[in-house]
């Protein structure tokens, strides 16, 4: 890891956990989240937001109020040099060749050109029958044709669904783009972008998308920030550097853009030491894994046993004993994490139980990465915790912040499924709620199974043990 982090960065990293300080147990205003009267109303506003969610996703939007950049301030050429340019296939020292003309002289890519646009055709095809399908269930439950709990399941499946056919048409468009697509295959692209930044779901193909439309001169901010930040989550910082060049130009930088902008150099660093350390833990197949079963779709963690072995083996106890069953993530920041683990869902539970701090600091602690599992603590002010205080609850990271290792233990890392931790419904008690407005029940986990453990754990190293789980600290 980094033995020093420049101040600059330092407090780019305490701006987050800072923000950690200031929601549920890392703050002082509990936030009820559970299932009341209301949840009829709650359920009703999420679907109809689910359901105009996606149907933007494949249907049109307006493009003209998003905001642009220069694409003349970057050297886009440098920025994919690692990617082939299939542009180049029909475009000589002499002039340009038509597309009309190149698929005449060669017919194997004509032939691609014409599967792949079938393809595409038909998956669009079949999104909008799934969108249709969950729109159905959303409409019977409004007019209170439906409301068992079946139809709340089915409505949750046909949600993923929906989800699922997402992705595949823009995996199929994305294959389009090699044998250059179309303008409708384009759009897709486009919006998939802007759905997976809205969603803070960083990835290598989230920057294939967004350098592949900022290739074909497009200039939308949201492409920049996209490509930007999945560069960083991808490990390829000096690519991400020319892109921050260009947004730290731009009016109302994010505060997130601007702090990894200025430590590039560590979060490569960062990257570089985790990325060997994962692919030793991936050689071995050895560290234990728990799925988590969610109303938004099932994920996989691997836990860091040889790295964290007290706060793993407590961990898999909680599994085992059930303690994660039907709780809430009560707490999902976009750009920040997804917090999870207190059984009342107001930020203040805990199981009894006070881990004593492990790695905390430490030089070989593992990096707090997109996608990272850090026990939660809580705060004592202006950015720091109280030690000693994990319990129960966890966060998942969404991006990368080196400062955090410094107090909090990261014990392991999604390995399966951390597109739908991405998408887990927002929800932000730090922000000031509307008179009137109708809340939207939390995603929840429904069940926590351990799929691979060893037969024996190490006895978790507490500092705390209370007589019974409570929903304060004491």
């Amino acid at each position: 890891m980094p033995r020093f982090i420049p101040r600059h960065f330092m407090l780019r990293s305490l701006v987050l956990m800072i923000a950690f300080a200031g929601w549920g147990i890392f703050g002082d205003s509990p936030c009820s989240w559970g299932q009341g009267a209301d949840s009829d109303k709650r359920t009703e506003v999420s679907a109809a937001a689910e359901t105009t969610q996606a149907t933007n996703a494949q249907g049109d939007t307006a493009e003209a109020d998003v905001e642009k950049i220069d694409v003349e301030d970057i050297d886009v050429e440098a920025l994919i040099a690692e990617e082939p340019d299939p542009q180049a296939a029909i475009t000589g020292p002499d002039g340009e060749t038509t597309l009309g003309e190149f698929m005449r002289e060669n017919p194997e890519f004509a032939q691609g050109r014409r599967a792949y646009a079938k393809r595409f055709a038909e998956l669009k095809d079949k999104l909008a029958e799934a969108i249709g399908k969950q729109r159905a269930t959303f409409i019977r439950y409004r007019n209170r044709v439906d409301r068992s709990d079946q139809a709340r399941a089915r409505y949750l499946e046909e949600r993923r669904d929906v989800e699922e056919a997402m992705e595949r048409l823009f995996e199929v468009a994305l294959d389009y783009q090699n044998f250059f697509g179309d303008a409708d295959s384009n759009r897709y692209i486009l919006r998939m972008v802007r759905h997976r930044l809205e969603h803070d779901i960083y990835d290598g193909k989230t920057l294939d998308a967004a350098v592949r439309m900022i290739r074909t001169g497009n200039d939308k901010l949201y492409l920049f920030i996209a490509a930007a930040r999945s560069a960083v989550v991808e490990g390829k910082c000096e690519n991400a550097k020319q892109l921050f060049d260009v947004l730290l130009k731009q009016e109302d930088v994010d505060d997130l853009d601007r702090g990894m902008a200025g430590g590039l150099p560590y979060l490569q660093e960062q990257y570089d030491e985790e990325i060997q350390r994962i692919r030793a833990d991936e050689a071995a197949d050895d560290l234990p894994r728990v799925r988590f079963e969610t109303t938004a779709g099932d994920f996989v963690v691997e836990l860091y046993l040889k790295d964290a072995p007290s706060t793993v083996s407590h961990f898999i106890g909680l599994v085992e004993d059930g303690f994660y069953k039907e709780n809430d993530f009560f707490q999902v920041v976009s750009k920040v994490l997804a917090l999870t683990g207190d059984p009342n869902g107001t930020g203040n539970g805990h199981c009894g139980k006070f881990l004593k701090d492990e790695n905390v600091g430490d030089a070989d602690a593992r990096q707090a990465m997109r996608g990272s599992l850090v026990m939660a603590k809580y705060p004592k002010g202006e950015g720091e915790f109280e030690p000693h205080t994990a319990s129960s609850q966890f966060a998942i990271l969404f991006m990368p912040n080196p400062g955090l290792i410094q107090q909090q233990t990261v014990f392991g890392r999604v390995i399966e499924g951390m597109d739908v931790v991405s998408r887990l419904r927002r929800v932000d008690p730090s922000k000031e709620k509307k008179k009137d407005a109708i809340e939207v029940a939390p995603d929840r986990i429904k069940r926590a199974t351990v799929i691979r453990r060893p037969d024996e754990l190490p006895e978790p190293v507490y500092h705390r043990v209370l007589d019974a789980p409570t929903t304060s600290s004491d």
